[in-house]
């Protein structure tokens, strides 16, 4: 979300090879759409993951394919200013400090098969990466997040022999922690959040084709449980977020029936469940919750072959 409550979305361009931004604006209460060129030179964009700095500043981490590395710009008075490579590696998660103008993201580096998070210094503008976790064929699909205790946390897929999600928190600049969150069935393109001070994932499970979700007790300890069980093929893509009241959002897609569907987590810890758009759609969703509890989600359909934005707004969050 913008610094005036807008949805912005950083996605990639197939045909014209090229990481683009969308961004809603409000001109007098006339809601329209303002496009950008983030970077068009050789094959880059794809995985873009976008995040807004507290002065208002959107970021956007991708892909360059033709240098095999992780490429990150910035948008400042309207022009788009491109970093030179972070490092080698695929699947960038960007993310912010609470009060930080200059991200943090986490990557997967398939040379060495492990996750790595690298931070950039405010000062001078230098990229600092150091690997999280590098035991055995580790860190696909890795997701970042901060919780309101300025702890970085980490989610990310481990392949090595029997499938498991692990979870890493910083205990230090360069020091992780890691830990395991589930080892059920192959969990899959794990999505982190953080309500407070507590960490939280949604996932696929791919084995059972359901969507599950996990979250730290007071403790710390990760409690595991299936969201959404589906007829067989669900739970694909999720993205989680928290509104300001702690209550959890998941959207995704569901192959059984081609729909995007969001899932809400109830105070009781109950899930209720709903379609919001029917008809080969919801690839790739992607959900951001405003101020005043409204979800914003973007998303691809198939149907249509265009990338679409979807408002839920909730007159009551209890």
């Amino acid at each position: 979300m913008t610094a005036f409550g807008e949805p912005i979305i950083a996605y990639y361009d197939s045909v014209a090879r090229a990481v683009k931004v969308a961004e809603r604006l409000n001109v007098l209460g006339t809601p329209f759409w303002s496009g950008a060129t983030v970077e068009s030179a050789g094959s880059v964009g794809t995985n873009p993951s976008l995040a807004v700095s507290t002065a208002g500043v959107p970021w956007v981490a991708y892909r360059d394919a033709g240098d095999d590395e992780i490429r990150v710009a910035r948008r400042n008075t309207g022009v788009w200013t491109n970093e030179s490579g972070v490092s080698n590696g695929e699947r960038p998660s960007l993310a912010f400090l609470p009060g930080n103008t200059s991200p943090g993201l986490a990557y997967h580096d398939p040379a060495g098969t492990e996750v790595r998070f690298a931070r950039r210094d405010p000062t001078f503008g230098i990229w600092f990466p150091a690997t999280v976790e590098a035991t055995g064929d580790v860190g696909r699909e890795p997701s970042y997040a901060v919780n309101a205790d300025f702890l970085r946390g980490v989610a990310y897929e481990d392949r090595d022999g029997a499938d498991s999600l692990r979870f890493a928190q910083s205990t230090g600049v360069t020091n992780w922690a890691d830990e395991l969150v589930d080892a059920t069935g192959e969990p899959r393109a794990p999505s982190l959040a953080a309500t407070g001070s507590t960490f939280a994932v949604a996932y696929e499970d791919r084995s059972a084709g359901s969507l599950r979700f996990a979250i730290q007790d007071s403790a710390g300890n990760w409690a595991a449980e299936t969201v959404d069980a589906g007829t067989g093929d669900t739970g694909k893509n999720p993205s989680l977020a928290f509104d300001d009241q702690g209550v959890a959002h998941v959207v995704y897609r569901d192959n059984d029936g081609s729909n995007l569907r969001h899932a809400r987590r109830s105070p009781t810890g109950t899930w209720d469940l709903a379609t919001l758009e029917a008809g080969s759609t919801g690839f790739n969703a992607d959900l951001a919750i405003d101020l005043f509890g409204n979800l914003h989600m973007a998303y691809y359909s198939g149907a249509l072959d265009e990338l679409r934005y979807r408002r839920l707004v909730y007159t009551s969050r209890h």
